[in-house]
């Protein structure tokens, strides 16, 4: 079961791959785009103050969420619904973490905010992940930790240098830059300050 499934593209790629699959969405409007183009049943609407319980009662063995978390208000309820049902096994879940990316959007607040986005009500820090595995004995499995903060930085670079109408020297610093980004992404990413964190979990 995928929750905050959107249009369904994850629960399609799963449903693809042989496995018993089920997107959750609380934006009619994607349902509704979605039941176009996908197989009937594959994605469903549940309204926000029904997906308590929609996690509660269901017989999934695997919840996952992608970048969804992080605009949940009520996270902490819905934590504790997937610890109480007992089929769910296993939870995969994708969310932005504080990093070199939020301390961008920081101090350019004029430039446009990718992990501190007015619809995040919150992000997530080594300390709240290691917080929520002890709170319900959650188990790490595994994670992939990567980011796009090379990418903002350079962003922002060359935001600020055409605002200023300087043109040429964003093209300059685009040049210079991007053949390094892989490399300067991958520093940041071992040193656990990356944006975005997947991480797959059992429950004890």
């Amino acid at each position: 079961m995928d929750i905050g499934a959107g249009t369904g593209h994850f629960a399609f790629a799963m449903h693809n791959e042989g496995l018993n699959a089920l997107g959750v969405e609380v934006d009619v409007h994607q349902v509704r785009y979605a039941q176009n183009i996908l197989p009937e049943g594959l994605l469903v609407h549940c309204p926000s103050e029904k997906i308590l319980n929609y996690i509660e009662k269901s017989d999934a063995s695997v919840l996952t969420c992608i970048y969804a978390f992080e605009h949940i208000t009520n996270v902490v309820e819905v934590f504790d619904a997937i610890q109480r049902n007992s089929n769910i096994r296993w939870i995969y879940f994708s969310v932005p973490m504080f990093s070199l990316a939020s301390i961008i959007d920081t101090i350019n607040p004029e430039i446009y905010a990718r992990t501190l986005h007015a619809a995040h009500t919150h992000i997530y820090t080594e300390e709240s992940i290691s917080w929520l595995c002890k709170k319900y004995n959650w188990k790490p499995l595994g994670e992939w930790r990567f980011g796009a903060d090379a990418a903002d930085l350079l962003r922002n670079i060359m935001v600020t240098a055409e605002n200023k109408g300087d043109e040429e020297f964003a093209k300059v610093c685009r040049d210079r830059f991007v053949p390094m980004m892989d490399n300067l992404q991958h520093v940041i990413d071992k040193n656990y300050f990356c944006s975005d964190i997947h991480i797959l979990l059992e429950k004890s």
